[in-house]
């Protein structure tokens, strides 16, 4: 990019692509920041954003395992209703089975910290299923408990996370 180009553009083309995911009532910055983290271009993000929206209307789009089913920078809470997978911010799918120690922490991690907003929107999409807390309803699923039990059954869990 030139001198010029990135005057005129400070955020290397972001603004767009953060509207759009922000309309869609995704989570722009943190869309943005693992992107970043990741290396993706916004050019991929907004290539899912456009998967998405091609999706609209279809039959297709009910399954959970259409990982473009959802907008970047959102969370399709159907992942709670199952123990295989977890997808992130960017709409990547990870086999729990495959996710490094590290990964797993960090995921229930932000499940946990997150809990009383992820809560919110899954007792709306499952209220018979939900305990008093957030975290009590959130660690009752399929997605929670495949996740605790895949760390715990890790020989390192105890130990400093690897990379």
């Amino acid at each position: 990019m030139s001198t010029q180009q990135s005057a005129q553009d400070p955020d290397g083309g972001w603004a767009d692509a953060l509207a759009v995911i922000w309309l869609l009532g995704g989570d722009p910055e943190e869309a943005r920041h693992r992107a970043e983290t990741d290396l993706v271009s916004k050019e991929v993000v907004l290539e899912g954003v456009r998967r998405y929206l091609q999706g609209i209307g279809t039959r297709e789009e009910r399954s959970f395992t259409r990982w473009d089913s959802h907008p970047p920078g959102t969370l399709d809470l159907r992942v709670f209703e199952q123990s295989t997978w977890w997808v992130d911010v960017l709409r990547r799918p990870h086999r729990i089975s495959q996710m490094s120690t590290r990964y797993l922490r960090n995921v229930l991690a932000f499940i946990e910290a997150e809990a009383g907003h992820f809560h919110g929107g899954y007792a709306r999409f499952r209220p018979h299923t939900c305990a008093s807390t957030p975290r009590q309803c959130l660690a009752t699923t399929p997605l929670m408990k495949s996740l605790a039990a895949t760390l715990a059954g890790r020989d390192d869990a105890s130990s400093t996370p690897p990379d």
